[in-house]
């Protein structure tokens, strides 16, 4: 099975390079269609082999094949998304420098995220006994889940965001991450405030009232974190942008000596909501850090990074939480009001945002997405009928 990895390790390695060049071209549904054929793969392949009796160096050799085919149908993609596309041997040795100098240093930040991300795990279990672990794992694993939609945003902004730099157009790429961002906030919010809110009631109808009593506290740390991180999405991928990833890479080096320390002495002290507070404290720095760093590489202000229109944000954020907070707090006495109150705090915070914090040119763009979204949905309905 191991010399199977090995003989694979190459086919991992040309996907993803496959998928970058699909992504720079800003073929997301090209590179999508076809990661989802591969994922569904890798999950039927061993299943079927299961059932069959096959033994795992077999399986691991049909997942071997399938990584192989999937290379082929990257390739047919790149060709139908850049036909003029010519396959060569370098002329300029010299980038290969400028790549392997940029890959160090991201290979930096990937090698202490993992010790950045599962340390407080390790806190828990050596300090605190594994039962808090399991405790902590759960509310953790779940909330962290709404950061698909920040990574997808970034991943998505970052050939567009290249492309302009390497075009010098500073001032376009400065509206495109504040726009994003604003939209992130805007997206990002509703739930996490309904998470911060009613995370005792959503814990106990989730895993019982056993957890509810150990882990609410720690959820509602953790929604705070996970607001701060999704944030943190736009000034990273503009550092990367803007070829700066040695920046990122130094500070998750600092936070990880502060993180350490921080989190071994919350955790003796608080225990499970310890753990939370040092990851947010944590995802809170690196935000301002990465926040002040864009702000210094695009010749910007801190604000205009952060998406601009930050009072009116704030101010509509921090008011959203309270009025859920006072739902929170009716649930039990009078579930009909704190029912209403909530729908209304979520559909008012949206539509505040619509009018005062998205700007026309956005109005416009999500006008038109949901316009043919909704036209598509039409058309399906009409060829089902």
């Amino acid at each position: 099975m191991f010399r199977v990895v090995g003989f694979g390790l190459p086919f991992v390695l040309l996907l993803s390079g496959l998928r970058g060049i699909l992504e720079g071209a800003q073929r997301f549904d090209l590179s999508n269609a076809i990661r989802m054929l591969s994922s569904a793969a890798s999950v039927a392949m061993p299943a079927i082999g299961a059932v069959r009796g096959a033994s795992l160096p077999t399986i691991m050799w049909w997942i071997l094949i399938s990584r192989a085919i999937v290379c082929v149908f990257y390739l047919m993609a790149i060709r139908r998304a850049l036909p003029g596309l010519r396959w060569r041997l370098p002329s300029q040795w010299s980038r290969s420098r400028v790549l392997l100098s940029f890959g160090g240093w991201v290979l930096v930040s990937n090698a202490v995220s993992p010790v950045l991300v599962y340390f407080d795990r390790f806190a828990l279990g050596a300090i605190a006994g594994i039962a808090a672990v399991g405790f902590y794992t759960a509310p953790y694993e779940g909330v962290t889940r709404l950061l698909l939609v920040a990574v997808s945003l970034a991943a998505s902004l970052l050939p567009a965001l290249t492309s302009l730099e390497t075009r010098g157009d500073r001032v376009r790429s400065t509206e495109l991450v504040s726009s994003s961002g604003r939209t992130l906030m805007v997206v990002m919010a509703p739930p996490l405030a309904f998470i911060f809110a009613f995370a005792p009631a959503l814990v106990q109808i989730w895993l019982g009232p056993v957890y509810a009593a150990q882990s609410s506290v720690a959820l509602r740390i953790l929604a705070v974190g996970v607001f701060l991180n999704a944030l943190a999405q736009l000034p990273l991928v503009t550092l990367y942008a803007f070829n700066r990833p040695d920046l990122p890479a130094k500070f998750h080096l600092l936070e990880l000596v502060i993180h350490i320390p921080l989190t071994i002495l919350l955790v003796r002290e608080f225990g499970i909501a310890g753990a939370a507070t040092a990851w947010t404290v944590r995802v809170g720095l690196d935000l301002c850090l990465l926040l002040a760093a864009s702000a210094r590489s695009t010749g910007v202000s801190i604000a205009a990074v952060a998406g601009g229109r930050v009072a009116r944000t704030g101010g509509a954020v921090l008011g959203l939480v309270a009025t859920l907070m006072l739902a929170a707090a009716l649930l039990d006495s009078m579930p009909l009001v704190a029912s209403l109150l909530t729908i209304v705090s979520i559909v008012g915070f949206l539509v505040l945002s619509w009018s005062w914090i998205l700007l026309a040119a956005e109005r416009d763009a999500i006008a038109r997405i949901l316009g043919v979204y909704t036209g598509s949905l039409r058309r399906g309905a009409r060829s089902v009928a």
